[in-house]
């Protein structure tokens, strides 16, 4: 009876230990996920488009404490429980000795079992596995990094960062238009193979420009030379239009095809309508270009 006692007795340390260490471990995660929320919000309330530096921090100090606590827990069997009741309590090493004593058929067992039980009434295991304690660091750093997440809304932000933000909302908004554009364009590509290049090119443009930390200059340095690429595929495929325009033309001022010159005078129809049939074909294809042509 006695010595099944002091066996409860050391469960219900090691029990408590395990928790606290389970309580411990999930202090640190909740930890490390405020950390991840702090850093977004830093990231855009001041524009750091890498917060490193609270980065290396908060994990260095992450890392320590779980170390600490895993190095805790590993170390805290029944024996290094014994050794802190008997200090904690003024036991004289009786639990100590127990548990040296407790395999074994030494003659003094049974008595030093009589004494030890008679004297652990008033220990109390909670105080003996020293749960709280081992809670302090993962608890204090949960609680500083939870109050900087909310506390960091009502600091100041620099009117220049401020100046920045608004900028980069507009170069976002200039990229949602972009998105309208590539809608366009990939209608077109499917028509006009040219278009195609300058879909994607557009495509990506749009995405990098809706990134906080993309660059002002470096969006006006893609824009002008997309605006070139634009211009230039505009061009190659007017005159592709127009040659096109030519050739059906021609077809059908052909005697006997049915077409414009299928009268009395079709013997005229291919050279005397031809420059008009080109400048119309020209007006048609500039038309088409202003009517459907991407938008910058």
């Amino acid at each position: 009876m006695e010595q099944h006692k002091i066996f409860r007795l050391l469960r219900k340390i090691r029990f408590l230990q395990l928790l606290s260490f389970t309580a411990q471990c999930g202090a640190l995660a909740g930890t490390g996920y405020l950390v991840w929320k702090l850093a977004q919000e830093v990231e855009q309330q001041y524009l750091w488009s890498s917060p490193l530096l609270l980065s290396l921090v908060a994990g260095s100090l992450l890392l320590f404490s779980f170390s600490r606590s895993l190095a805790w827990i590993v170390s805290r069997k029944d024996h290094t429980n014994a050794l802190d009741v008997d200090r904690i309590y003024g036991l004289k090493d009786r639990l100590t000795t127990y548990i040296e004593l407790k395999d074994s058929n030494h003659p003094f067992l049974p008595a030093l079992i009589r004494e030890t039980a008679a004297q652990i009434d008033s220990v109390s295991a909670l105080r003996s596995s020293r749960a709280k304690s081992s809670m302090v660091l993962p608890a204090a750093l949960f609680i500083l990094v939870a109050s900087a997440l909310l506390t960091l809304p009502y600091l100041p932000v620099p009117e220049t960062i401020i100046a920045r933000k608004q900028e980069q909302k507009r170069i976002a908004e200039k990229g949602k238009e972009l998105e309208t554009l590539v809608r366009r364009l990939e209608k077109q590509s499917k028509q006009l193979p040219e278009f195609k290049g300058l879909s994607n090119e557009f495509k990506q443009l749009s995405q990098q420009l809706q990134k906080p930390d993309f660059d002002k200059a470096d969006a006006l340095k893609k824009l002008n030379e997309l605006q070139e690429n634009q211009n230039r595929v505009h061009s190659a495929t007017g005159q592709k239009l127009v040659e096109q325009l030519k050739n059906a033309w021609q077809e059908a001022a052909k005697p006997g095809t049915g077409g414009v010159g299928h009268d009395a005078h079709s013997s005229f129809a291919p050279q005397r309508p031809s420059g008009l049939h080109n400048r119309t074909a020209i007006r048609i294809t500039r038309t088409a270009a202003s009517r459907n042509g991407p938008e910058t």
